[in-house]
């Protein structure tokens, strides 16, 4: 039991490795995947689960940042109960979506496969309850549990993507519910970790939306740079180079784990401390963020070649170029993640809003030129250049010299501090200012 608590402590780094985690089952579901459907299949099935994930983001306006807010505040419960609320009317508005997308960038998939994909968007409400459940579990620095949350979509969708090869049934189909359980199978984890009743006292509906909507933008921009260009690239270069591209984004997200968890681990800190202190805060997380993500990215882009070829084949040795190309993106992108968290624990919402919507439209009109030039590759270079216009806007948007942001080797130090910090937590029954209802509060 005792070794099992130090292996497992209370730290930040449970959430880099609960996301290094999911990325290594993503590289054994991805490989069968292409194996058994393609580049053909792989960027059709990819184009679908990146609508799964998009539409939630877009619909959430926001509401799961201002949960993280107020959850390190206040009591949850009337938080979470109204979040939940929000979450549920979003369905009507998933559906069309659903239909839309289908109708526009779905020509390709046949028979059911275009039920399936309706229904999956539609099914919205559940990622945005357990995206709020999430950011409850961050705000009081629960670190276990958010791992085993991040954790539950891709091992079931795993599992699934398995039993699915092993029964010679691994189809686009089949690709696409397995994703869809792991979806259902975390939000019911998520309600499990944040157990709210249903009924009970409310957080002013109109003072959470209100709350939301300078991080509105802030989601939609999220999604557009992470998500939008997966679905965009299929009828943009066509289902073989969005295939390739498919699996450059596979690898080159692993580092997002790092980024959580620093993020995570800056958060609360950022948040209590002085405002005069802030600034200076907000510099170190982002010079520290790029510190790490450096070497990481280094060290992954050495190694792809060798990923490439043993888990995806010949077929897809044309994605490695995109891969070295998009890794230079991905250290901005970590970066882009704590700046974020940054800027929202400082109340700073509006600017991290206007930083990452403006990256993402400069994203999204050099995915339009270079994607048909250059194919995968040009796909990748356009997301660099959006992540990085993100990067320089965040950093405007936090304040000093371009010195100030230019990592040392200090900074590398200090992200490994934050990332093996154990927060002294205990347990503490918190009364909500709005409601008068006491939660449990882990407290550092």
């Amino acid at each position: 039991m005792k070794l099992a608590e130090k292996l497992f402590a209370n730290r930040p780094t449970l959430i880099m490795l609960g996301r290094i985690a999911s990325s290594s089952l993503s590289l054994i579901n991805a490989p069968l995947i292409a194996r058994a459907l393609g580049p053909d299949g792989r960027g059709e099935t990819a184009a679908a689960i990146a609508a799964f994930f998009l539409i939630p983001i877009l619909l959430s306006i926001g509401v799961p940042l201002e949960v993280r807010r107020l959850a390190a505040r206040v009591a949850f419960g009337p938080v979470v109960r109204c979040a939940r609320l929000i979450a549920l009317c979003a369905f009507p508005f998933a559906l069309l979506l659903g239909l839309a997308l289908d109708k526009l960038f779905f020509d390709s998939l046949e028979g059911t496969e275009h039920a399936i994909l309706v229904a999956g968007v539609a099914m919205a409400p559940l990622m945005i309850s357990w995206m709020c459940d999430e950011s409850v579990l961050i705000a009081n620095e629960r670190f276990r549990a958010v791992a085993l949350l991040q954790l539950t979509q891709p091992l079931v969708n795993t599992v699934l993507i398995v039993i699915g090869t092993l029964g010679g049934q691994l189809t686009v189909t089949w690709v696409m519910l397995a994703n869809l359980g792991g979806l259902v199978a975390t939000a019911m984890v998520g309600w499990v970790s944040v157990r709210v009743a249903i009924f009970g006292p409310f957080y002013p509906l109109r003072g959470l939306i209100r709350g939301s909507i300078p991080f509105a933008g802030s989601s939609i921009a999220e999604a557009v740079s992470n998500r939008i260009d997966q679905i965009i690239v299929l009828p943009l270069i066509g289902s073989f180079n969005s295939g390739l591209y498919a699996v450059a984004v596979t690898i080159c997200t692993i580092p997002i784990g790092l980024a959580h968890a620093l993020g995570a681990g800056e958060f609360r800190g950022i948040a209590s401390i002085a405002p005069e202190h802030r600034k200076s805060a907000q510099q170190r997380a982002l010079r520290s963020s790029v510190a790490v993500g450096a070497i990481f990215c280094l060290a992954l882009a050495a190694a792809s070649p060798l990923i490439v070829s043993v888990l995806f084949g010949d077929k897809f040795d044309g994605a490695v170029t995109s891969i070295w190309i998009l890794l230079c993106g991905s250290v901005f992108m970590i970066g882009n993640y704590v700046g974020s968290m940054a800027l929202v624990a400082g109340g700073l919402g509006l600017r991290m809003t206007s930083s990452q919507v403006v990256g993402a439209v400069i994203g999204l009109i050099s995915l339009f030129i270079l994607g048909p030039l250059w194919g995968a590759n040009g796909a990748s270079a356009a997301a660099v250049i959006g992540y990085l216009t993100t990067h320089a806007l965040l950093a405007f948007a936090v304040g000093g010299n371009p010195r100030d942001f230019l990592p040392k080797p200090s900074d590398f130090t200090r992200a490994l501090r934050v990332l093996f910090r154990t927060p002294a937590t205990g347990n503490k029954r918190v009364k909500s200012e709005t409601t008068g209802e006491e939660a449990r509060h882990e407290t550092p």
